[in-house]
């Protein structure tokens, strides 16, 4: 109850009234602020105030981790609602690094929210961009998120994506090894059960390994088994197709 009084706190008179300078530079007081008004509060004051997208994500991922703190899971069940991309996700990364690091389960945290399939996607990412990138361990812990098969390939495709395209960021610190010179790879070699949601995010590796060689994507998509290739060749016939918008013969 505490979590959503403060997330619908119609007090927004009082809520203004603090300087969100101060609460953002005080770790205390903004801990104090979200208890009274909830994170929704703290991170419209933030995407307001913060001069960058880096101090957006890092301001609000401070938020998640606070939430997670004093709401456990009820942080998740309207994250999507309130604070789903504000500032890259930096709440949801925030909240699950938090719950992460305490050792606990990811077991139900999507199950009330009335997104739990947007919910469900971004644990993936999160789980491999805070873990290490442990493709195989993460994709297990979205076997545990939830007994809803879809909420289950959600997870998994949300951690694809993240392999794909996180994966590849060393600016930002990740890394994976589940990548190769090899755009198919590693959906060749997971279990069956991950294979659809794997070949969904082979796109995102053609554009870094190919650039504009259309022949050279199109002949990868040909190794990829039916019925899973449909979509391999429907997105390069789209890249195609915005390359030449006049000359789509």
């Amino acid at each position: 109850f505490q979590y959503f009084f403060a997330l619908f706190s119609k007090n927004k008179k009082t809520a203004d009234n603090f300087d969100p300078i101060k609460i953002l530079n005080d770790e205390t007081k903004l801990v104090v602020y979200i208890k009274k008004f909830g994170a929704g509060k703290a991170i419209s004051q933030i995407e307001r105030l913060a001069s960058t997208e880096e101090e957006c994500h890092s301001m609000t991922h401070l938020v998640g981790k606070h939430a997670y703190q004093i709401f456990k899971n009820n942080a998740f069940q309207w994250h999507a609602f309130a604070f789903n991309s504000a500032c890259n996700s930096g709440f949801f990364h925030g909240a699950m690094d938090e719950l992460r690091s305490g050792g606990d389960s990811v077991e139900g945290i999507c199950d009330n929210s009335p997104v739990s399939l947007k919910c469900a996607h971004d644990v993936g990412h999160s789980l491999m961009a805070a873990g290490g990138y442990k493709l195989y361990e993460v994709l297990k812990k979205c076997e545990a998120l939830s007994k809803k098969a879809l909420d289950q390939e959600e997870c998994f495709r949300g951690t694809f994506m993240e392999n794909a395209d996180g994966g590849i960021n060393s600016e930002m610190g990740h890394g994976s090894k589940y990548l190769s010179g090899d755009p198919l790879y590693p959906c060749t070699e997971v279990p069956k059960k991950y294979k659809a949601a794997c070949w969904q995010f082979t796109m995102g590796r053609f554009k870094i390994l190919y650039g504009a060689n259309y022949e050279a994507m199109l002949m990868a998509c040909a190794r990829i088994p039916a019925p899973y290739n449909r979509p391999c060749f429907s997105s390069v016939g789209g890249v195609m197709a915005l390359a030449y918008p006049k000359n789509h013969a």
